[in-house]
Formats: structure tokens, sequence, C-alpha cells
């Protein structure tokens, strides 16, 4: 979200840096489809970090100081994985009820939600790769795709599909 030409407001403080971003734009496909553009038409200079498990591994506090670190450092997307067996959040919520991606958890999205928003905050995208359950039905993997989709359309996110399995796995 922070343009290359725009330099973050930092403010010293005596513990922590305090970072002031400039909110830019929704990102699109370029033209000939090889790169992604904002809204102003400018490349975007993916520099990203993987921090897969950051929903179940941080705790709100954990995150904030994650993610003020990374933004510091002048990154601009955070990838991270979704689904799966991921497990427990740190406040012990699960993903889905019994591992069902069609019947979603609210306290581990709420979490998911509120990591979103701060990386938002911080000027940050969030890369987020949706992992299918092994054996889900289309019709499972349907629903999940319209459970995230409605639940993050409007969030500073970028969707990773594939999740690192071969298209033919995907396919599946």
């Amino acid at each position: 979200m922070m343009p290359h030409n725009h330099e973050p407001d930092r403010q010293e403080g005596s513990e922590m840096t305090t970072i002031t971003i400039h909110r830019s734009s929704h990102l699109r496909p370029s033209a000939n489809r090889r790169f992604l553009i904002t809204e102003n038409g400018e490349p975007f200079f993916w520099l990203g970090d993987d921090a897969h498990r950051l929903f179940q591994a941080c705790t709100r506090e954990d995150a904030e100081r994650y993610l003020r670190t990374r933004a510091a450092q002048r990154f601009n997307i955070i990838l991270v994985a979704v689904g799966g067996d991921g497990g427990a959040n740190q406040y012990g919520h699960q993903a889905f009820i019994n591992g069902d991606q069609t019947r979603p958890i609210a306290g581990w999205f709420d979490h998911l939600d509120w990591c979103v928003q701060r990386a938002a905050a911080l000027g940050m995208y969030v890369g987020l790769m949706p992992h299918l359950a092994p054996g889900m039905s289309v019709e499972h993997a349907v629903a999940y795709a319209t459970f995230m989709s409605q639940r993050c359309h409007d969030r500073s996110v970028v969707w990773i599909l594939g999740a690192g399995k071969p298209a033919a796995a995907q396919a599946r």
C-alpha cells in the first residue's frame, strides 16, 4: 500500500518507533498480466516476508511487534497460510469445527481479521494462501472459497493460490 515514492512518517518513541503509513491503493494485474500495479499504474515491488503461521503462533501483542518490525524494515507484504490443519491459535481457537473447512470458527477468523487490519494500518498487504483439506470435494472447496472471499473482499489482501502444491494435486 505504500507506493515506492512515499516514505513512512516516523516518530521516535522511548521503546518503539511509531510508523504512520500513507495508504495507497488496491493492486491489480498490469496490462500484460506479468506484474502487479497500483491504481495509479505504478509497478508494485513485492518485498515480502514468510509468516505462514502468523495467525496460529502469535498473540495480538506478538503480531503487533512482528508487523511493526517488518513495516520499519520496509516490507510491503506478509505471506500467511490459512486453513489446512494449522491448529489452534494462541487463544485456543481452531479454524474449523472438526477440521471441516465449510464450518469456520469465528474466534480464529476474528484474529485473522485483526492481523490483516493491523498490517494494512502499517502499509502492508497480507498474502493469504488458502490451503484446502486433502480430499476436499469441489462443493466444499467452493463453499470455503466463497467464505474467504466474502470475509476478506474489502481488505488489503493478495490471494496466493496453489499453496506450493502441483497443479494436478490442486485439481483433485
